[in-house]
């Protein structure tokens, strides 16, 4: 018996590849967390009252990146998806 996919489901799409996005998002995030926060550390160890400064706006930034790349990943995957999705049930249509 052969099976034709006539239709995906929009929210489904959205809500697995939400997810994945996500995931991967947040390994994304931790490289620039981990890159930001290192050079932080750096410049609060190493340097003067400025220094300290930078170094902790660097932390802050690390801490936004984790969150923000996390997010914007999610979303945009989620998205971009339910796009193709919705592309791919009015092909199926014709």
């Amino acid at each position: 018996m052969k099976k034709i996919l006539k239709r995906i489901g929009l929210w489904s799409v959205f809500k697995i590849t939400f997810v994945i996005g996500l995931i991967s998002g947040f390994f994304v995030g931790v490289i620039y967390a981990l890159f930001f926060g290192f050079f932080g550390l750096v410049a609060i160890i190493g340097g003067g009252e400025e220094a300290v400064t930078g170094g902790l706006f660097l932390i802050v930034i690390a801490l936004i990146a984790l969150i923000g790349i996390s997010i914007l990943s999610a979303i945009s995957s989620g998205v971009s998806s339910v796009i193709y999705a919705f592309i791919y049930n009015i092909l199926a249509n014709l």
